[in-house]
């Protein structure tokens, strides 16, 4: 069996004329996408928002909030029944290491947490998010 190109490991969103392909065996490898927007991939969606989290401007104290960033229908979430909370610990050294992202698309909904670890877990974390 051959072995799987490192590119096809990545997660594809949307077929959409906003986003750009490599190569052309036309299989939806995704490179980036025209514009700037997230939502900006669904051109035809009826209702759609994506919130995530975003980097502090500064220190933050134990069990603070962490800031977030938000695009698109701002009341869409509370129709889905899907709430939300990502907190910084207590090491006071530390800064909020975790992350996550919700897309939400109509009825299509993505999730995801990411778990930082070690002192650049919240580098990674927040790489990843803002990369997938």
């Amino acid at each position: 069996e051959a072995p799987v190109n490192a590119q096809r490991r990545r997660l594809s969103v949307s077929q959409s004329d906003q986003v750009q392909t490599q190569g052309d065996d036309n299989r939806g490898l995704h490179a980036v996408t025209s514009g700037g927007d997230l939502m900006d991939l669904f051109p035809n969606s009826g209702r759609k928002m994506s919130i995530g989290g975003a980097q502090a401007a500064g220190p933050q104290k134990g069990f603070e909030n962490k800031k977030v960033e938000l695009m698109g229908d701002k009341d869409f979430l509370a129709t889905k029944h899907v709430g939300f909370a990502c907190k910084k610990g207590l090491k006071p050294e530390s800064p909020n290491q975790d992350d996550f992202f919700i897309l939400q698309v109509d009825e299509w909904g993505m999730y995801g947490v990411f778990d930082g670890h070690g002192p650049c877990g919240h580098d990674v974390s927040l790489f990843v998010n803002k990369n997938l």
